[in-house]
């Protein structure tokens, strides 16, 4: 979604394109002339008068819903980069005002002489998701383990990589639910991390980690916390991109549900030396307690 052609990034056959004059309403005139992608995403129209047009595509591509961050907003006859506006209800896209001239088209980027434009590109993307796990890792192997219950109520923020939790505000928040789930959705493809300014009171103290990066394996912990228990707890930078996560969360492949944290309640263990008088392995009345042994 960084409104740029790629290299790797797939064209979509089978889209359908309509061009209007500049003076019609995209979806409500008779659109002017209508072409279908080939096999390499290319559409076009010829024989035009010259004029002022809009190209528009009433459908985006199937599970590529949104239109990418438009980097060409205006006529500028750049090519390979994005020049759909999509409408609000995320449906239509529909170019800027585009002026054809005789003799006055971008003959020298793509590939077109003098009297074409073939510089008019849409880019399409399927949002993405993040989440889902904060349990009690009772026996703080960093592994979730049957009986090992999820934890509701946990605060969870959002971050972009370069943001700082102390002096941003996130992007989303949510906080878990139904069994310590969690899950941001609708998401940008982009760099991301998970922020936990608050562990749970029941178990404040964070795993051992043991997926320092987005390794993308579920069911273990994601989490570094700061020195001491009950202090914020952060996650890895995950890079989220349009069919390219993994496929064995459970949600496809547009979503990362492995991003889980472990949380435990610390113990104690202790707490006495005595002289056993009688060696019968029992404090008996009257057996004093040693001070000063190093244990």
């Amino acid at each position: 979604n960084n409104g740029q052609v790629d290299p790797g990034e797939n064209p979509f056959p089978g889209v359908l394109v309509e061009l209007y004059l500049a003076t019609q309403t995209p979806g409500v005139d008779v659109p002017l002339l209508t072409d279908t992608t080939d096999g390499s995403g290319h559409y076009g129209f010829e024989g035009l008068v010259p004029g002022d047009y809009i190209v528009s595509i009433p459908t985006p591509p199937t599970g590529y819903p949104r239109s990418s961050t438009v980097t060409d907003p205006a006529d500028n006859r750049e090519d390979n980069d994005d020049n759909g506006i999509q409408a609000a209800d995320g449906g239509r896209t529909s170019s800027p005002v585009i002026n054809l001239a005789s003799g006055a088209e971008p003959d020298r980027t793509d590939g077109d002489n003098a009297n074409g434009d073939l510089t008019i590109d849409f880019g399409f993307f399927a949002p993405v998701n993040l989440g889902n796990l904060v349990w009690n890792d009772a026996n703080n192997n960093r592994q979730v383990d049957p009986g090992e219950a999820g934890i509701d109520g946990v605060l969870l923020q959002l971050f972009t990589v370069g943001q700082d939790p102390l002096v941003n505000l996130p992007v989303a928040t949510d906080t878990t639910s139904g069994g310590g789930l969690y899950e941001f959705n609708g998401l940008n493809p982009g760099q991301y991390f998970v922020y936990i300014p608050t562990p749970p009171a029941s178990a404040p103290r964070s795993s051992d980690v043991t997926d320092t990066a987005d390794n993308q394996q579920d069911n273990n912990d994601n989490g570094s916390q700061a020195a001491g228990t009950g202090t914020p707890v952060t996650g890895p930078v995950v890079t989220l991109s349009s069919n390219g996560e993994p496929t064995t969360d459970g949600d496809g492949f547009n979503g990362d549900l492995t991003l889980d944290f472990g949380f435990y309640q610390p113990v104690n263990l202790g707490n006495l030396v005595w002289n056993d008088a009688n060696n019968n392995g029992q404090v008996d009345p009257g057996e004093a307690a040693i001070p000063g042994v190093t244990v």
